[in-house]
């Protein structure tokens, strides 16, 4: 198979060589499968179920730190699933592996509709974290750094970008769906939807472009593209004691403050409507900020983009350290904490590719990937313990965030110097 590519490649006319009539290239096509698996693995499981979570600690009973504590079981499986990412997809292929995390997520949520009572929950949470992170951004950016030679940054952030969608107005239709139909009824209902699209992005998806005797996007068009910054020379040994902590504290911006900005706006004191669109909003905001990322860093280098969205979070989370009493000025803290995020979420791939050689960008994404996932699970519960102590405020958790994120951006951007100077 191989050398008969080679001969394809080298005679642009061989018949065996693939046409596209349609001018789409069939790594876009793989970029739709591996979206739709993102929205079902990322955005259904761990962004818009956050609507449930005043649900279930009303309609259940449960004290706030045991409804945190749901997400850290989640979380704990999401970082345990990470970890055997490798011999996961040793055993299975990656179309078959992400299909099967897929299914993990739909039985999950099968599992939430049966659950009576705080164990059983439980149980459903650790479901959900092995499709949240079998499917997760690991696989994902394997698979595009295989399809894609060019524009790998913005097929990743379009990826990135589908767990947002996941968020424009299901969050609402969650509640509207609880408060009509039941809990049960919802979950059930969520799980068949991600089966659909599972299985959809099953048929679009592909291992290798080899497969069908085509050619990664951009890998037989025009010269080589300059490496970004830092792509010659990767981070050094030592320079894991910087990103691991730093990768830590971004899990806990990224993922356990989406997960708990339902519950600032509660404490707030906003009814669960506007606590669902509190989520709706940086969702949407999340979704535009993805793909602007992407496009950005494309244009004007990441070390740029993350100047810019860095200062968006930064003063999105000084807003939300202090008391909020209009719903206007909630939304807009929101929108800007769902754009800042935006890079932290879609990062962790980019920088991954940035800051590592060619040649370790596949393990280097399994190491950044499964340190965020440690951040997420080390700090799920924080935010819940903290507003227990402090009598159901949830300022001093995102107090604790603002002060995350700044540390966090200030050792990435200093390790994107560091690359930079010693490719030169």
């Amino acid at each position: 198979m191989a050398a008969r590519l080679q001969e394809i490649n080298r005679n642009p006319e061989d018949p065996g060589r693939k046409r596209f009539p349609s001018g789409i290239h069939p790594a876009w096509r793989v970029c739709l499968g591996c979206a739709l698996l993102f929205f079902c693995t990322t955005g259904l499981i761990a962004n818009a179920n956050v609507a449930y979570q005043p649900y279930i600690l009303s309609l259940n009973g449960f004290t706030n730190a045991q409804t945190s504590t749901l997400m850290t079981i989640r979380d704990l499986s999401a970082f345990g699933a990470a970890f055997l990412t490798s011999r996961y997809y040793r055993r299975l292929s990656l179309r078959a592996g992400m299909a099967l995390a897929g299914l993990f997520a739909a039985a999950s949520m099968a599992g939430f509709g049966l659950s009576r009572s705080y164990p059983a929950y439980c149980a459903a949470s650790f479901l959900s974290g092995m499709g949240f992170g079998f499917g997760s951004m690991i696989p994902i950016a394997i698979l595009l750094g295989r399809w894609f030679h060019r524009r790998r940054t913005l097929a990743v952030s379009l990826c990135h970008a589908s767990s947002g969608i996941a968020t424009l107005g299901i969050p609402s239709l969650i509640a509207s769906s609880v408060e009509n139909y039941g809990l049960p009824v919802t979950f059930f209902g969520e799980g068949l939807l991600i089966c659909a699209l599972t299985a959809l992005s099953f048929l679009l998806v592909r291992d290798r472009p080899d497969g069908i005797l085509t050619f990664p996007y951009g890998q037989d068009s025009g010269p080589e593209p300059e490496p970004p910054s830092g792509k010659r020379s990767g981070i050094g040994g030592t320079d894991w004691f910087l990103i691991v902590p730093a990768l830590l504290m971004t899990g806990a911006v990224t993922s356990v403050g989406f997960g708990h900005l339902s519950m600032l706006a509660a404490s707030n004191g906003f009814t669960e409507r506007t606590a669902a669109l509190v989520v709706t909003v940086a969702g949407l905001m999340l979704m535009i900020g993805k793909a602007g990322f992407g496009v950005l860093s494309e244009r004007y280098t990441t070390f740029r983009a993350n100047r810019v969205f860095s200062a968006v979070l930064l003063i999105s989370l000084a807003a939300f350290s202090f008391p909020i009493r209009s719903t206007a000025l909630l939304l807009l803290y929101t929108a800007l904490y769902g754009a800042g995020i935006s890079m932290t979420a879609v990062g962790i791939s980019v920088w991954a590719g940035d800051l590592s050689a060619e040649q370790d960008y596949d393990r280097n994404v399994r190491r950044f990937q499964v340190a965020y996932s440690a951040g997420c699970l080390l700090f799920a519960s924080v935010p819940g313990i903290l507003a227990d102590a402090a009598g159901g405020s949830y300022l001093p958790a995102f107090r604790m965030l603002l002060a995350f994120a700044a540390c966090s951006m200030l050792i990435v951007q200093f390790l994107y110097r560091a690359c930079r100077k010693r490719s030169r």
